[in-house]
């Protein structure tokens, strides 16, 4: 039988990763588009590699230098392509990031061209836009070892659909943005993105899923302020199955009403690419500043604080950090005594929100 669905006969032997496998007919068409879809994507990445000049763009070339992206063969690079999607997550104890993005409003820009020339010529431009900035983010962020530590799946117009490894996700989902916009300065566009989160052997069509309404969420984040073009992103960390929708799942789970009828959201996501950087920052911080004297073990008592009521939560992290260290509550101070004016709480007009259930979620995808 076919070792790839286990119910057409197998008719065709292979060689992979050492191992004699076999499979049908059907799955080795299925394997050829796939590997033709992938020597495409991973040819206009090492063309991208190879026209960055060390004179022309030295900061660049010294990422790629330090990443090991200066080694890849021109030519004999296929069997660097990763196998399957578990290879990716090895980069990150198992664990995957899926990224999809999207332009803002791009079906209005493109109305907006006056003629097919113009037409044509825009979405030749957020194409090439769109490739450069994420090779640009890969080529920064990943490391090349033994294989290529990603998977792009779409990379069409402004659509983009790829895997990285978990602890990179998140960083590579910023600089595409922040770059797909630098690139494109000149005509003013934005892009979203979602970002999935989850073991590697999670089925990928749920990833998929989930991250279509992500990057939804992220654009509705957009919509409200239609003025002022900005970059969106939100993301999800699944490490047990889910059975509901993310909008659902939020409103029911992780938002509530206080005693004072007060509304308490217990996150703040999607967030701006510069709000989002500022995130990353403090958990870096608390992870690392003061030779990483904050204790892990007391993310699970903060995560259950916030879900105990307004004056509990406040009660229970004022708690904390008086039993920290003196070095490690002044992190803590410095990081969110600016954005928490009820700490843990911040006021917004619809209630109170706060940051750490967001924080608390990505703690161990951050490096």
């Amino acid at each position: 039988m076919c070792v790839s669905n286990g119910m057409l006969p197998a008719q065709t032997r292979l060689q992979e990763d050492n191992k004699t496998i076999f499979i049908s007919a059907a799955c080795k068409k299925k394997r050829e588009k796939a590997d033709e879809g992938k020597n495409s994507f991973f040819e206009e990445f090492v063309r991208f590699i190879e026209g960055i000049k060390r004179e022309k763009n030295p900061e660049l070339w010294k990422q790629i230098e330090e990443n090991n992206w200066h080694t890849l063969p021109s030519n004999d690079y296929k069997g660097l392509f990763p196998k399957e999607i578990n290879a990716i997550g090895a980069y990150s104890n198992e664990y995957i990031g899926l990224i999809y993005a999207d332009g803002n409003r791009m079906g209005q820009r493109l109305q907006e061209r006056k003629c097919r020339d113009e037409y044509t010529e825009f979405s030749d431009r957020i194409l090439e836009g769109t490739k450069s900035a994420i090779f640009e983010a890969l080529a920064t962020n990943l490391k090349l070892e033994h294989q290529f530590p990603f998977e792009i799946l779409l990379l069409g117009g402004d659509d983009l659909l790829l895997i990285v490894p978990a602890d990179k996700a998140i960083d590579v989902a910023i600089d595409f943005c922040d770059t797909f916009r630098s690139n494109l300065t000149v005509h003013d566009v934005s892009i979203s993105a979602g970002v999935v989160i989850t073991h590697a052997n999670y089925p990928i069509h749920q990833m998929i899923n989930y991250g279509e309404q992500l990057l939804k969420s992220a654009k509705r984040k957009g919509n409200e302020t239609p003025e002022k073009e900005e970059n969106y992103i939100d993301f999800m960390v699944i490490k047990n199955p889910i059975h509901h929708e993310v909008f659902n799942m939020r409103e029911n789970e992780m938002t509530y009403w206080s005693e004072e009828r007060e509304r308490l959201q217990l996150f703040q996501r999607p967030y701006t690419t510069e709000n989002l950087k500022d995130i990353i920052n403090k958990i870096k911080r608390l992870k690392y500043e003061n030779e990483g004297t904050f204790p892990r073990s007391r993310l699970k008592q903060m995560y259950q604080s916030l879900f105990r009521g307004k004056n509990q939560a406040m009660l229970d992290y004022c708690l904390l950090l008086s039993r920290l260290d003196k070095d490690t509550r002044w992190i803590m101070k410095d990081a969110f005594f600016t954005c928490c004016d009820l700490f843990p709480w911040q006021r917004t007009d619809d209630g109170l929100e706060t940051p750490f259930l967001d924080i608390i979620e990505l703690y161990d995808f951050i490096t």
